[in-house]
């Protein structure tokens, strides 16, 4: 018996159709008092499942909170179809979010997929469980992949996993029973961990949805296989490496742009701007900064002297840098990246600091790391490169007095992070371990810009590296790259 049944399994099929038109364009123009406004509609519906009830919600997620509110693009159903419409090209831009329940349990959980826009016109879009994980894919924390990788990914998980005929995520042909159970198992076991998930406070939910693209090799085969065993261990490992976060910082933004000036109150006629919104908003800056000695206790703000800066809103705890040109940690001292599968070549490592003081062991960050864990910086065991995002997350976005020692303004609190550089590029750069999306064989590295009138910028094309395996031909394999690094810890709960 032949098996015709869609990867989606359980899911919703959103058909990106024009509106107030005959065809299936994603976009129509309609005329109202001599000007011309575009609309755009999603359609769908709920595929028949055993395991989803009918009752949804869906929303095209404004805010990127992964949750559906009344600031989002909203529609619910009763029996499984629907439709949404919207003059906002956000609706073709932002993720989707279906809020579902188990038609057994009537237990609640979210299905996620990429923005539309990443499909080609006409598509018909498919919620599922193996779109939420794609989604997870393009956002994991490590090297975060493009939507056409993504799929690419899980194919590959998949065909390996459960059938070689499957090449199309939105419609397979399975050939046997074997294949059939497999399947269904696959949907099944995940369905049930995203009801799992749905039971964590937001912030948490949306950190390990970008875990689950760091651990798709382990995962898909442990709910294809239904090993109780083996899908223990990588929800495990996905929670002990989940980073605990009890919030998250504001931009520090509290002046208000009214007429090419800047005021400490709010405008009618210039209203939602960012000091309206978040720790903010009244007035005073939200960040939360805690100085710890050697050993993680906690100090006074007055303390002269400190290791490490914890950040009261997200739990991350920072190494500060010192001057002392002895030690590893001294503020100038350079490192060669060696993080997200990029190893330095010899080039990164004859421009970093080691190879002027001899000391071969504290050539790249992973060096580095593996020498702050060894010494429990700050009572932490866990110190890593951060990422950019939470780079960006500490960066005060409000800052407008210019630092004396530096001539610049920073977007970091000098009074907590002394002995900040400029950099090569005058920008404040820090190794972090994100990667830019390339379609070349060298490796991209995002800077963010940490300092001037451009704090929170981020820039790839000043941070091209060559693996080894990579013969270094062209321009811009010529350059090494090398840059400071200020490592981060979580706190462990």
């Amino acid at each position: 018996m032949n098996y015709k049944i869609s990867i989606i399994g359980s899911f919703i099929a959103l058909a990106l159709v024009g509106c107030n038109s005959g065809s299936s364009d994603s976009l129509t123009a309609t005329t109202t008092s001599g000007s011309t406004q575009l609309n755009y509609k999603l359609q769908g519906e709920l595929a028949n499942s055993s395991e989803i009830s009918n009752d949804i919600s869906v929303c095209v997620d404004l805010d990127g909170d992964l949750s559906c509110s009344e600031k989002d693009i909203n529609t619910v159903s009763t029996r499984g179809d629907f439709s949404l419409q919207h003059n906002n090209t956000e609706l073709l831009t932002q993720a989707i979010v279906v809020s579902a329940k188990s038609s057994q349990t009537s237990e609640e959980f979210r299905l996620l997929i990429p923005a539309a826009n990443n499909y080609p016109e006409h598509s018909i879009l498919s919620i599922a469980p193996v779109s939420t994980l794609i989604y997870g894919l393009m956002n994991r924390v490590s090297l975060p992949l493009s939507f056409l990788d993504a799929v690419n990914k899980m194919t590959l998980l998949l065909q390996k996993t459960i059938s070689p005929q499957i090449t199309d995520l939105n419609s397979i042909a399975l050939g046997d029973a074997v294949a059939q159970k497999k399947y269904e198992l696959f949907n099944h076991n995940l369905i049930q961990y995203f009801i799992e998930l749905n039971r964590l406070n937001n912030q948490n939910y949306i950190t390990t949805i970008s875990q689950l693209g760091e651990h798709l090799d382990e995962l898909v085969p442990a709910f294809v296989s239904n090993n109780a065993q083996a899908i223990k261990t990588v929800k495990d490992k996905i929670r002990q490496q989940q980073l605990i976060i009890v919030g998250s910082n504001d931009t520090g933004v509290t002046s208000y742009l009214v007429d090419g000036k800047l005021q400490s109150y709010p405008s009618e006629e210039y209203p939602g701007q960012d000091a309206q919104y978040g720790l903010d908003r009244a007035g005073v800056k939200g960040f939360k900064l805690i100085k710890l000695d050697n050993k993680g206790n906690e100090l006074p703000p007055s303390a002269p002297q400190w290791t490490c800066v914890e950040d009261g809103n997200t739990g991350l705890i920072w190494e500060v840098k010192i001057d002392d040109v002895t030690s590893p940690r001294d503020k100038n001292r350079l490192f060669a990246i060696k993080a997200s599968g990029y190893t330095p070549n010899q080039g990164d490592i004859a421009a970093a600091t080691c190879s002027t003081d001899s000391d071969s062991s504290m050539c790249n960050t992973q060096q580095y790391a593996k020498y702050l864990n060894q010494r429990a910086l700050c009572g932490k065991k866990n110190w890593r490169l951060p990422t950019a995002s939470e780079q960006f997350d500490l960066l005060d976005l409000g800052a407008a007095e210019v630092q004396p020692n530096l001539g610049i303004t920073s977007g970091m609190d000098l009074s907590y992070f002394p002995n900040m550089i400029k950099g090569d590029w005058g920008a404040g750069w820090y190794w972090n371990s994100s990667r830019a999306i390339s379609y070349y064989e060298n490796v991209h590295f995002i800077g963010l810009d940490q300092l001037g009138d451009t704090t929170g910028h981020t820039d790839a094309s000043n941070l091209i590296l060559c693996p080894k395996s990579v013969s270094a031909s062209g321009k811009s394999c010529e350059d090494a790259n090398t840059l400071p690094v200020r490592m981060v810890a979580s706190k462990e709960y």
